[in-house]
């Protein structure tokens, strides 16, 4: 993500509860440990007081913030959101897991207006391909969470990042992907060529593609990307 100088960044946690075939942050990272709930509090008063309006929370796995302290994100939201002032809240690295889990809730801590930016890794639009990632989840799933935000909360911001030419993937699992961004209401998509790290199951898994082939694949999505935020801003405008 890009770092914004307009946006008082608080770290949350460090660490993941997951375990993605292609991650080598897991590795570095570990299990998540987290801040307590009143150590955050104390950090987003200070940046109040001291005049900020935007806030970003981060985590190497925001969704997973919690786990180790018997608290999750939502109820940390929940206390942040009934500060009073004029602030927004954006999410950053949400596991597509949690939006799923607790969609109900995020869509209600959502519409208070104080939530306006979530960043949750879909990564790929075939289930094939999710498992072998190690993603526990459907994309079904996945793109029904994301709609029921969107249709509920118009205005928040949902960005997404897409991996592209893994380990065995087919024409149709890549158009899989590709179709995905039609189907689903994104404001901005990264888009990664899939590269072998060290230490990482998906580095064993057979068929791995030419990296002409993953260059291609990367350069068609990543085109649809830039099409598909130029009829935006045209719809905007």
């Amino acid at each position: 993500n890009v770092v914004q100088p307009d946006s008082f960044y608080i770290k949350v946690s460090t660490g993941c509860i997951y375990y993605c075939a292609y991650c080598a942050v897991k590795n570095s990272r570990g299990s998540v440990v987290s801040k307590s709930i009143a150590a955050i509090t104390t950090e987003f008063m200070q940046g109040l007081e001291d005049g900020h309006k935007v806030f970003s929370l981060i985590g190497t796995d925001l969704g997973s913030y919690g786990r180790d302290i018997d608290e999750d994100l939502t109820t940390l939201l929940k206390k942040l959101i009934a500060i009073e002032g004029n602030f927004t809240i954006k999410l950053r690295n949400v596991h597509p897991k949690l939006l799923i889990e607790k969609n109900a809730e995020i869509i209600e801590l959502a519409q208070s207006g104080k939530i306006n930016h979530i960043t949750t890794a879909i990564q790929h639009g075939n289930d094939r391909i999710l498992h072998l990632m190690n993603r526990p989840y459907s994309i079904q799933d996945c793109k029904q969470a994301i709609k029921n935000i969107k249709s509920n909360c118009p205005k928040i911001k949902i960005r997404t990042q897409m991996v592209v030419g893994f380990p065995s993937e087919t024409e149709e699992e890549y158009h899989d992907s590709l179709n995905l961004l039609d189907e689903v209401p994104l404001d901005f998509v990264e888009v990664y060529p899939f590269s072998p790290r060290i230490g990482t199951a998906a580095m064993d898994l057979p068929d791995h593609l030419p990296r002409k082939v993953i260059s291609k694949l990367h350069y068609i999505m990543a085109k649809k990307v830039v099409n598909m935020l130029k009829s935006q801003e045209l719809v905007q405008g």
